[in-house]
């Protein structure tokens, strides 16, 4: 077998942690089997090799489901991801600086979605969010998508809503007006979305860069839209902005730290400061790093 069968067999072998979900948690060989179309001698191999890793677990006569690898991991990310340490406690501090009925969101970019990957809740905010930890949201709708979507080159957004135009059942954008709230969205640095994803909900969210200048996620902010008005949502989309940059100067420095020691700074990291100040002065205004 050579380098490249090697590589497709691991991604078929992936494909089988994709078949569980909320509604399927437990599935037998066969079923799997049968959903990927494979042999099923080659399934017993591919669920053989997910249980000793630890991500299937057997579950008695009912078939197999996730396994405890997959909760180490999440514990992994949830204390080494560079993101949300980078992020813990800034988001602590802007959760003190909102009224109690507020939501934090951290997001990030996940193949042609965003994930949630951290959360922070005011004592009195809403219980029921469509964004939770985990949980895959569209790519076109909501403000934590809108804020990364906007920094992303231009053929992202073009194939996103080409791919949206053959799915059945979902509204049709109108990729004019698409385009053009991106670009307003790159001007202001910020992007206040209402109901597009939840009833009666706000969401006011900024982009965080990765240490090359490259969108990575977005910090948002939920509030209820009962009794919140402009004065309020201003002051929101302040602290949420100054949240994002924040975060994006620390991954920077914590990056810069990682590079070999010099008297000066090195031309790559003066090319990603250069970088990030231009497209700040070009598409967001005034946006400056905090220190």
């Amino acid at each position: 077998m050579g380098l490249g069968d090697e590589v497709k067999s691991g991604d078929r072998l992936l494909t089988v942690l994709w078949l569980f979900s909320a509604e399927r948690p437990v599935l037998e060989v066969e079923d799997m089997a049968r959903r990927l179309q494979i042999s099923l001698s080659t399934a017993y191999r591919y669920v053989g090799q997910l249980c000793d890793a630890g991500f299937l677990a057997p579950m008695g006569s009912l078939g197999y489901g996730l396994g405890p690898a997959i909760i180490e991991l999440d514990r992994q990310i949830r204390l080494a991801d560079p993101l949300v340490r980078a992020a813990g406690p800034v988001l602590r501090r802007l959760l003190a600086d909102l009224e109690p009925t507020m939501t934090i969101l951290l997001c990030r970019l996940y193949r042609d979605q965003v994930m949630c990957v951290a959360q922070r809740q005011g004592r009195e905010a809403m219980t029921h969010l469509s964004y939770e930890r985990g949980r895959p949201m569209p790519m076109l709708r909501g403000a934590p998508s809108k804020a990364i979507l906007a920094y992303l080159p231009g053929r992202a957004a073009d194939r996103l809503c080409a791919a949206q135009a053959v799915e059945p059942g979902k509204p049709r954008v109108d990729y004019v007006a698409f385009k053009a709230e991106l670009a307003r969205i790159r001007k202001a640095g910020i992007v206040v979305s209402h109901s597009e994803i939840d009833p009666n909900v706000i969401g006011v969210a900024a982009c965080v860069f990765d240490p090359d200048g490259r969108p990575i996620g977005s910090v948002c902010t939920v509030l209820p839209e009962e009794g919140a008005p402009a004065p309020a949502i201003a002051r929101v989309s302040t602290l949420t902005r100054a949240s994002a940059d924040e975060i994006t100067a620390i991954l920077f420095e914590q990056d810069a730290a990682l590079q070999p020691a010099a008297p000066s700074p090195t031309r790559r990291g003066r090319d990603v400061a250069r970088r990030l100040d231009d497209e700040s002065a070009s598409m967001a205004g005034p946006r400056r790093r905090i220190h």
